[in-house]
């Protein structure tokens, strides 16, 4: 998944769950925004991503010894990162947002992208969940992405201004993506989880 549609999922996986969820996050704007941030950390493991350029000296011993979407890429790598986060009195406000953002760069990526992630890391078994065989930057994703942002900039309006008539026309468009992300890859996932969960037994 290219680093646009990340961060447009983490913010449309944040307003999904303050829609869901009222009064989660204090401030949705720096929710949203912290998501972004959430979003591109699992591709430290990559010297060519965003942070990877920024942190070469992280990125590239992590993807020369474990490779790209392994231990960055796992439910204990978000385990952990919320556990950081959590502990600390500076960072604890913003964990709810930053891991919501880091999720749903692993979960975009089982959804694009052929090669999957190695979700139960320290299993190396990767995990896809692309029926369809969309490719990173193909037709596939450029349209998940217009979706994706007209969904957000829908549910951004009605956010914001509940009263502008324009959005009880629109705002079927926002709960159509809400509806395929909760009754479809959600319990894709929450499927993989446990069928793959009884590996861990006797680790």
């Amino acid at each position: 998944m290219m680093a646009k549609t990340h961060q447009a999922f983490a913010v449309f996986s944040v307003l999904v769950v303050s829609k869901y969820a009222p009064g989660s996050f204090d401030n949705i704007v720096w929710a949203c925004g912290l998501s972004m941030f959430g979003a591109l950390l699992p591709d430290l493991d990559s010297p060519q991503s965003s942070f990877g350029r920024l942190i070469p000296l992280l990125s590239k011993p992590l993807h020369s010894m474990l490779g790209h979407r392994t231990i960055t890429h796992s439910l204990l790598a978000v385990i952990l990162l919320y556990s950081v986060l959590t502990s600390s009195p500076q960072w604890h406000s913003w964990a709810d947002a930053i891991c919501i953002g880091y999720f749903s760069h692993i979960v975009g990526d089982m959804l694009i992208g052929t090669n999957g992630v190695a979700l139960f890391w320290p299993l190396k078994q990767k995990i896809s969940l692309n029926p369809l065989r969309m490719q990173v930057a193909g037709a596939g994703e450029y349209l998940v992405f217009n979706l994706l942002i007209c969904a957000i900039v829908v549910q951004g309006l009605t956010h914001f201004y509940p009263s502008f008539d324009l959005m009880s026309r629109a705002g079927p468009i926002f709960n159509i993506c809400v509806d395929l992300y909760t009754k479809t890859i959600l319990p894709a996932f929450t499927s993989l989880t446990f069928k793959y969960s009884s590996l861990f037994n006797g680790l």
